[in-house]
């Protein structure tokens, strides 16, 4: 089981993902579980220590719209608007 999951990790870090801003439509790309990514860069941060560095998502970090960052967050069900503790929207 254990290398059927690392094969799965490693498929899936592989692909390639982008995002469009959705006020300028300037495309992002990144790769891997980048929503996840970025809402662990994020608490990194909060919490003082320096995320490693990835430069697709130092873009997005840094894009001057922040709508970007809702379009890369809008697949993680708990960040969504609407969401309640129970799963509904």
């Amino acid at each position: 089981m254990k290398k059927r999951v690392k094969s799965l990790e490693r498929a899936t870090a592989k692909e390639a993902y982008s995002f469009a801003c959705p006020e300028c439509g300037e495309v992002f790309v990144g790769r891997g579980d980048v929503a996840l990514d970025l809402v662990v860069r994020e608490w990194l941060a909060g919490m003082g220590q320096e995320p490693k560095p990835d430069r697709a998502l130092e873009r997005i970090v840094a894009h001057e719209h922040d709508a970007l960052r809702e379009v890369v967050l809008r697949d993680i069900p708990a960040l969504s608007p609407g969401f309640n503790a129970q799963g509904a929207s």
